[in-house]
């Protein structure tokens, strides 16, 4: 028998699903509080009980979406095979985390990072979020390619930092609406560049 606790979790995850759906579907000048709920199937007034402020729930949203990246890529990087070269598995790494950026979910979440440019709540909720999977992709990146890494970490994190700004740009630009081998070649170039950077020291 479902439990009080039980039951609210499912509440919560229903109300996070939802708010997922319409991030994707209208982004967030059109996102709601009352959509999120009426999705949900959760009377009026419930989500309030649940998150506090609209910042509250984009924010879990956020977080949880991430989470689950998380676990996709590190579930695909664990399956690379370990007698691969280094920079093998660093350009195969790279092309995991690009289709990852490809997800309509988690472009959806750029949206949040252009509005918390002026929304100072927002990007305070955003902040520990962001820090939070960039740590974890450090660390992941330092584990499965260590023996390729010849520079210190703070040039290490600035290389994966590079990259991650790169191709949310490259996502982002509306380049490749008019050259569809933009794309293609900009990463190459990318992938090239970011593997010289953590296995050159540099001059």
């Amino acid at each position: 028998m479902a439990t009080q606790l039980d039951r609210r979790g499912e509440t919560r995850s229903r109300l996070l699903d939802a708010a997922v759906d319409v991030l994707v579907e209208r982004g967030i000048v059109d996102f709601t509080t009352v959509e999120v709920g009426r999705r949900a199937d959760v009377p009026p007034g419930t989500l309030a009980g649940y998150f506090a402020t609209k910042a509250d729930l984009l924010c879990a949203t956020v977080e949880q979406l991430y989470a689950g990246f998380r676990l996709r890529y590190d579930d695909q990087l664990a399956r690379l095979r370990p007698d691969l070269a280094a920079p093998d598995r660093l350009r195969i790494g790279f092309v995991m985390l690009w289709e990852l950026y490809q997800d309509p979910r988690l472009r959806a979440t750029y949206d949040l990072f252009t509005a918390a440019r002026t929304d100072e709540a927002l990007r305070d909720h955003l902040a520990p979020v962001v820090r939070a999977n960039s740590e974890h992709l450090y660390a992941v990146a330092q584990q499965l390619f260590g023996d390729a890494i010849t520079v210190d970490a703070n040039r290490f994190q600035a290389a994966i930092d590079i990259v991650t700004w790169a191709m949310h740009g490259i996502i982002s630009s509306p380049a490749g609406s008019s050259d569809p081998n933009a794309d293609q070649r900009a990463l190459a170039l990318l992938a090239d560049l970011a593997i010289r950077a953590v296995s050159e020291e540099p001059r």
